[in-house]
């Protein structure tokens, strides 16, 4: 019997045929085995309301097959679905950072899970997961305007050639979940050894695709894969550099220290913004839309170019609605982020 919720089941059943697929290809001009989804929300913005002043952005067309699509990946953290050849199989792609700040997790359900402090553990958990993922999240939107970043990307690329196409990059670095695909510590070719790097020096765990980088994570665990042979009743906490320290007291100035001394000058920006008593914390939370956005806005130019032609004003406006912020502000974003947003978006990987 499968041990798979009904759920995803029935998700897996759902997904698209390939008229599906080819019907909302149709105008683009990049996609081919990698189709992204927008979240179900913001494709509510695609078409305007009857008391709206401004036209809407897609045709209703188009903006029906975006609302089908958002639902194949209606779970959490599903923002694409990956064509394979030669068979044209399609998968889900999972990655956590790209959507809103998950809702916080309740002690009813926490009680129900067998949870023997359910209260406690749900405030524990909402207290650290919050600011993690937003950290996580401005932390891409930052590494993404880095043009040292994409050098980088581009060694990577040029020494899996066409390997890419088979999806041989391994997804996970440091991390060990069930049933990922790792690099083994024997494995010595050029192109995963320079990946392992790449990713250490960027502090990644790999990515999911070109487009979506997967950032190492907090662990506050007795035994992790960092330090397996941590004394028992003890906490061995890992705090990659790029997340702050946000506490106070002389254990706190103790692991500032130690963060802020690791010698990167490539991440040097990004540790000044996140500091002890940085008062640029603000940005955080603006690389953090500006990550999602520059994703969703090159998406929507790509997939359709000849509806979005020459609207930036519009397509601000609905990207102002979802991210509940001044239009004016995604107008500067965008302004910013413009070398992003031509970029062409990874099609396989």
């Amino acid at each position: 019997m499968s041990n798979e919720s009904s759920p995803l089941r029935k998700l897996k059943r759902q997904l698209p045929d390939a008229d599906a697929i080819e019907a909302l290809q149709a105008e683009s001009t990049g996609e081919t085995n990698l189709i992204y989804t927008f979240p179900p929300r913001l494709t509510g913005y695609f078409r305007a309301e009857e008391n709206d002043a401004a036209p809407s952005l897609l045709d209703f067309g188009s903006a029906t097959r975006e609302v089908a699509f958002s639902g194949y990946t209606c779970l959490r953290n599903q923002v694409a679905i990956r064509r394979h050849s030669p068979d044209m199989s399609l998968s889900l792609v999972i990655f956590e950072s790209l959507d809103e700040v998950p809702a916080a997790i309740s002690a009813d359900f926490l009680r129900q899970a067998g949870s023997e402090r359910p209260d406690q553990a749900a405030k524990e958990f909402n207290d650290f997961a919050t600011p993690h993922y937003r950290y996580s999240q401005g932390y891409c939107g930052w590494l993404l305007q880095q043009p040292e970043y994409w050098q980088d990307i581009e060694s990577i690329v040029g020494l899996f050639g066409n390997d890419l196409k088979g999806e041989l990059l391994p997804q996970q670095v440091f991390g060990r979940p069930k049933e990922a695909e790792l690099i083994e510590d024997d494995d010595d070719r050029a192109a995963t050894v320079a990946f392992k790097a790449f990713c250490n020096k960027w502090r990644l765990q790999g990515l999911t695709t070109l487009d979506l980088p997967v950032v190492v994570q907090p662990q506050l665990t007795a035994s992790t894969i960092y330090n397996p042979k941590s004394p028992p009743h003890s906490v061995s906490p890992h705090i990659p550099d790029i997340f702050s320290v946000d506490a106070k007291g002389p254990f706190a100035s103790v692991l500032e220290s130690s963060r802020m001394g690791i010698d990167a000058p490539h991440l040097a920006e990004w540790k000044e913004i996140i500091g002890i008593k940085s008062r640029q914390k603000k940005k955080v939370d603006r690389y953090a839309r500006q990550f999602s956005l520059q994703h969703y806005w090159g998406v929507l130019l790509q997939r359709y170019p000849k509806q979005t032609y020459k609207r930036k004003v519009d397509i601000s406006e609905v990207f102002g609605k979802y991210f509940a912020v001044n239009p004016k502000a995604i107008a500067k974003d965008i302004q910013k982020m413009s070398i992003l947003i031509d970029r062409k978006l990874s099609t396989f990987l």
